[in-house]
């Protein structure tokens, strides 16, 4: 017979937040963003047709019918955490290894393996960060990701999204000296992409600014370190979307304008031959296309 069942990942998310009574602190147990949380819940409740907590600004009361819901869920989850027990020893897990650019993991990777392993709890993740030339014997590794030029043929790359970049600064630093046009741009420090300077180049050049008042005092080597950059009131950034927009969306930055250009380059999948079959390769591959769009 067929169950009319409420999605079992949203259950989880649900008894973890109802008990913590916060979805940011729901989100840090779970190791997860609390986009992710607030995604999960609106899920759930637009399954039962529900409204399961109160939103009352940045606090959450369960509503009369959410806690009689979480009395239900709690009971049922115990009695599948007890029922299962007995077989997590019995239990084989694979180790996928992914080899990973550094502002990726960092930024992203890293708050989203617990959703990985909700769906794939038979597969252990290890992740390095690395961006030179993939050695795939060191650490046996099983996927590498990528950020590359759009115009280079890469053997056994596969595109998983294209770059989109996002004007970032702080609130402090607009209060300051105001950004209400791009010419404004012009009066801010510009942290650069140390192995990317033309990155500002051509943003000023999209947006017919004066290249010569473009000035720049403080570079990094990585995306991450152009955001902890910004966030410390350096300058202002320019940075891949999904890499900022959890920050963006919970007001530490802001994207002046609503300004986003696309780059040529692209973040690319690279699995060896031998590998592409796996079961445990294509689980990730498929997750990581979903999760990125």
């Amino acid at each position: 017979m067929k169950r009319h069942l409420p999605p079992l990942n949203a259950l989880r998310v649900f008894e973890v937040a109802a008990k913590s009574e916060s979805f940011s602190k729901a989100a840090e147990i779970l190791f997860v963003t609390q986009s992710a949380v607030s995604k999960q819940i609106r899920l759930l409740e637009k399954h039962l047709g529900i409204i399961l907590f109160e939103r009352h600004g940045g606090t959450v009361i369960l509503t009369n019918e959410g806690r009689q819901y979480l009395a239900v869920i709690s009971k049922a989850l115990d009695t599948i955490e007890l029922g299962s027990e007995k077989f997590y020893n019995n239990q084989s897990k694979e180790t996928l290894t992914i080899n990973i650019a550094p502002s990726l993991s960092a930024l992203w990777m890293f708050s989203r393996v617990n959703d990985f392993h909700m769906l794939h709890p038979d597969i252990v993740l290890h992740i390095n960060s690395a961006d030179d030339e993939i050695d795939w014997h060191k650490n046996d590794i099983d996927i590498a990701v990528r950020c590359l030029p759009n115009d280079k043929k890469h053997t056994d790359a596969e595109l998983l999204i294209q770059e989109q970049l996002l004007l970032i600064a702080t609130k402090q630093q607009l209060e300051s000296n105001p950004i209400n046009c791009p010419t404004d741009l012009q009066q801010h420090q510009c942290i650069s992409l140390n192995n990317r300077p033309q990155l500002w180049e051509d943003f000023f050049d999209q947006h017919q600014l004066d290249k010569s008042k473009l000035t720049s005092s403080f570079g990094c080597e990585h995306f991450y370190m152009v955001i902890q950059a910004t966030l410390k009131h350096l300058g202002i950034g320019l940075v891949p979307d999904f890499l900022c927009n959890d920050l963006i969306e919970q007001q530490e930055l802001i994207n002046p304008l609503n300004v986003k250009i696309a780059s040529n380059y692209g973040y690319y999948l690279i699995i060896p031959p031998h590998k592409k079959d796996q079961k445990k390769v294509i689980s990730f591959k498929n997750w990581l296309k979903q999760a990125l769009h």
